[in-house]
């Protein structure tokens, strides 16, 4: 593809600096997930947008969430033991969902 043919929109944008983040989301104790859902409900940008990678900029978003994961089991709890093992960086992308009393 010549130079001329791609999109501007394309050729202007540049690459995030980081690649790839990884959220390791809890939602641990009480059964509180409001949080969880009211992400569902937003709407600038949507999660699908910031997922999908439909966001320019945003680096590649892996969510790790056990109320909106399709995975199950070993294959939801393997990002956590990747964590764990420190073959993925999620130092500044944890959140813990918990109930305030």
């Amino acid at each position: 593809m010549s130079a001329e043919a791609i999109p501007y929109g394309r050729a202007t944008q540049r690459s995030p600096a980081v690649k790839e983040v990884h959220i390791l989301w809890i939602t641990a104790g009480l059964s509180c997930d409001g949080d969880t859902i009211s992400i569902t409900a937003a709407t600038q940008p949507s999660i699908e947008d910031v997922l999908l990678g439909a966001i320019p900029g945003l680096p590649k978003v892996h969510l790790h969430n056990p109320v909106l994961a399709y995975e199950v089991g070993d294959d939801f709890m393997k990002y956590w033991y990747q964590a764990e093992q420190g073959l993925i960086d999620v130092e500044d992308s944890e959140v813990v969902e918990r109930h305030r009393a």
